[in-house]
């Protein structure tokens, strides 16, 4: 299964893919955690940029509006990371969303041939929290001062 495929067939009626850009991310609202960090991190755009050219990138539209922006990056043989950037207008949609994203994580360990899948989410952002651990991504620890301005962040992986 490629790629495209796997992100059209797990997407809501309402929803379109299409190739990620940066300029995505002037349509988001971001939630004040993803708003922080877009605040202190210079080129913060075009550091999503070169991550989307270095793997498989997307953004979900909902009416035409870029909602969320995604992207898997390889490490090295069987192992990536995953970034996202979602509006906080998703929560009206939030149970179709996280079904559907679920089934694009668990698929995309076919896709890239992947044994492990890591993100980090901020220690208090809660509701990313929830998401991650209902993505099945487990807690593995805790990193001191990750963040440009010295926040902490969980690294979370799951396995395949």
């Amino acid at each position: 299964m490629s790629f495209n495929r796997l992100i059209r067939e797990n997407l809501p009626k309402y929803a379109r893919a299409i190739p990620f850009s940066s300029h995505h991310i002037n349509f988001l609202q971001l939630d004040p955690f993803q708003q922080n960090l877009m605040d202190n991190m210079v080129d913060y755009k075009n550091w999503f940029t070169a991550q989307s050219r270095m793997g498989y990138s997307a953004t979900i539209t909902i009416d035409d509006k870029p909602t969320v922006c995604f992207g898997f990056i390889p490490l090295w043989q069987g192992v990536a990371e995953a970034w996202m950037l979602v509006d906080i207008d998703i929560r009206t949609k939030a149970v179709p969303f996280l079904r559907n994203t679920k089934h694009i994580f668990m698929g995309i360990g076919t896709v890239m041939g992947l044994h492990r899948l890591q993100i980090y989410v901020h220690e208090q952002n809660y509701s990313a929290i929830k998401y991650a651990e209902y993505a099945k991504f487990k807690r593995e620890g805790l990193l001191m001062h990750y963040s440009p301005i010295k926040e902490n962040y969980y690294c979370y992986g799951r396995i395949y």
